[in-house]
């Protein structure tokens, strides 16, 4: 059924519900990750805590943490 409204239908309106369709699939995640956001925040912390290289802290991109200032 849906297969023969999407092929009879002018391609804006079939757009417009895609459109819609797709705005109300997010709903759901977006209050999903309001409800959880507290829990995110706190497993977030936790995980960089264990590792202050994923902080940033003594990152380089010209040379690894462990290689000497001089050669």
């Amino acid at each position: 059924m849906v297969v023969f409204i999407g092929a009879t239908t002018e391609l804006e309106v079939v757009w417009n519900i895609s459109d819609v369709m797709n705005g109300l699939m997010a709903l759901p995640n977006l209050i999903g990750l309001l409800v959880l956001s507290g829990m995110i925040a706190r497993e977030t912390k936790a995980y960089l805590d264990r590792d202050p290289y994923l902080l940033g802290e003594n990152r380089s991109l010209d040379k690894p943490a462990d290689e000497p200032d001089s050669v």
